[in-house]
C-alpha cells in the first residue's frame, strides 16, 4: 500500500497543482505576493494565538492551519484584516474540537480580547466590554457562523496527518545509526521548526505529510552535512517512503518553506522596530537621555534603593527601627535604672 494513503485506501486529501496556481483570490484580482503574505500572516497568528494564550499543542495549531489553507482554497481572500482574523479564530475553535483540546466558548473570547489588549488593541476591559454584553454575544455568534462556513468549505473532513511522526520515524531508522543520539536531537529540534514552518505556506494541501517530511529531512541533510543511506545504489532514499515523489518536488518544498520563514522573520523584526522606536530618545541630547531614564524609573525602585543603603550605613542606622513601643518603653526604664545606679565620677 502506498505510504500516502490512509487504512482505507483512500489518499490523503490534496489540491492538484493547478487549483492552487488559479485559486479564487487570484481571479479576484489578488496577486501571488499579497496571497502568500496573507497566509503567513494569518498562520503566524494562529500559530502565536493558540500555543500561549489557549495552550494548545503544536498538532492542533498545525491542524488549524490546515483548515485555513484549504478554505481559502475554496474561497477567495480579502484585504481586510478582520475577515482574515475571524476565519483564523474559527479554525483554531474547530481545531481544538477536531484534535480533542476543546475551549468553552466563554474562555475562548475571554482570552482573544486578553491577547488584542496585550498586542496594542482594545481589550474588553479597555473597551468596557464583558462577557455578558452585546459585544461579546456578536463575537460567540461570528465564530459560530464563521465555523459552519468553513466545515463546509472543507467538505467536513477533518482528517489532518502531520510530518511530525514520519520526520521522527526517518531521522530514527536512517540518521540516528550514522551520526549518534547527541547529534540527532540537535536534528530533530531543527526538524521540528522546520516542519512548524511548512505551516505558513499552502505546502501542507498540496503535498502529502510523508513528503514534506522527506522535503524537511533534505534540507537537514545539507545544514548538518550528512547523507542519508539508501536501501538500493540504484533507487533514491526518499523512494521508499514516497515512491512518486521526485527531486524537483523536493526543491520546491524546501524553497517554500525557506521563503515563508524568512517572511516571518522579516515581520517580527518589523514589529520590534516599531516597539523600541515608540521609546527611543536622540543620543545627540544627553540631557534628555537622562530625563528620559528619571522618567522611566520607578519610584518605587528609587525608594527602596535608597532605603537600603541608608540601613545599610551602620553610622546611619537606627537600632530601635524594627522595635515595637513596648521593647521601646522598657528600654527607656532600663536605661533610666542604669543611670541611677551608676557611680557618681570621683572629683580629681
Amino acid at each position: 500500500m502506498n505510504p500516502c494513503t490512509q487504512e482505507g485506501g483512500q489518499p490523503y486529501p490534496v489540491f492538484p497543482k493547478w487549483a492552487l496556481e488559479h485559486t479564487p483570490s487570484r481571479e479576484a484580482g489578488v496577486s501571488e505576493n499579497a496571497e502568500n503574505a496573507i497566509r503567513v500572516k494569518a498562520c503566524s497568528f494562529i500559530d502565536e494565538f493558540g500555543s500561549s494564550k489557549l495552550r494548545f499543542p503544536r498538532v492542533t495549531c498545525g491542524t488549524a492551519a490546515v483548515f485555513f489553507h484549504r478554505f481559502y482554497a475554496r474561497h477567495a481572500h480579502t484585504l481586510e484584516q478582520n475577515d482574515t482574523r475571524e476565519n483564523a479564530l474559527a479554525c483554531l475553535f474547530l481545531a481544538g474540537k477536531a484534535m480533542g483540546t476543546v475551549v468553552k466558548m466563554r474562555n475562548f473570547c475571554n482570552l482573544y480580547y486578553e491577547y488584542k489588549a496585550e498586542t496594542g488593541g482594545t481589550g474588553m476591559i479597555a473597551a468596557g466590554v464583558t462577557l455578558e454584553s452585546k459585544e461579546a454575544r456578536r463575537f460567540w455568534d461570528m465564530i459560530a457562523r464563521r465555523e459552519t462556513t468553513i466545515m463546509e468549505a472543507i467538505e467536513f473532513n477533518l482528517w489532518v496527518e502531520h510530518p511530525y511522526r514520519y520526520l521522527f520515524a526517518l531521522l530514527r531508522h536512517k540518521v540516528l545509526p550514522i551520526i549518534g543520539a547527541e547529534m540527532c536531537k540537535a536534528i530533530a529540534r531543527d526538524g521540528y521548526d522546520l516542519v512548524k514552518g511548512s505551516f505558513l505556506t499552502n505546502l501542507c494541501i498540496s503535498y502529502s505529510p510523508q513528503e514534506i517530511a522527506v522535503g524537511v529531512a533534505h534540507m537537514l541533510s545539507g545544514e548538518y552535512d550528512f547523507k542519508i543511506p539508501q536501501a538500493s545504489p540504484h533507487v533514491d532514499w526518499f523512494a521508499e517512503l514516497c515512491p512518486e515523489m521526485k527531486r524537483k518536488d523536493i526543491s520546491r518544498i524546501s524553497g517554500s518553506i525557506l521563503q515563508a520563514s524568512n517572511s516571518q522573520t522579516r515581520t517580527k523584526v518589523k514589529k520590534n522596530k516599531a516597539s523600541t522606536r515608540i521609546h527611543s530618545v536622540p543620543k545627540s541630547d544627553p540631557h534628555s537621555r537622562q530625563r528620559h531614564h528619571q522618567a522611566n524609573t520607578p519610584t518605587l525602585k528609587n525608594h527602596h534603593k535608597s532605603y537600603f543603603t541608608h540601613t545599610s550605613n551602620p553610622a546611619n542606622s537606627n537600632p530601635n527601627h524594627n522595635q515595637t513601643p513596648q521593647m521601646r518603653a522598657r528600654n527607656r526604664k532600663r536605661h533610666k535604672s542604669n543611670d541611677s545606679t551608676r557611680a557618681p565620677d570621683s572629683a580629681p
